[in-house]
């Protein structure tokens, strides 16, 4: 399950630029990245996050498969 999240995330961290930032900041990759004992580490999405930053949480390229892409 954890090789999935890794790639969900490094997905996100590629093109979701709320994520890029969310997940730096927590110091996540410094840590040794996406493995179940930094995962309770990870910060939480809030309702203030959504809120403030929801341009910031549309990727710019959907993953490969996942929905037709906008021009």
């Amino acid at each position: 399950q954890f090789r999935q999240l890794r790639e969900l995330v490094g997905h996100a961290v590629a093109n979701v630029p709320f994520y890029r930032g969310h997940l730096k900041r927590a110091s996540i990759f410094a840590l040794g990245g996406v493995t179940p004992a930094s995962f309770g580490r990870w910060p939480i999405l809030t309702r203030a996050d959504l809120r403030s930053a929801a341009d910031a949480l549309i990727a710019v390229r959907p993953a490969p498969g996942h929905g037709p892409e906008y021009a």
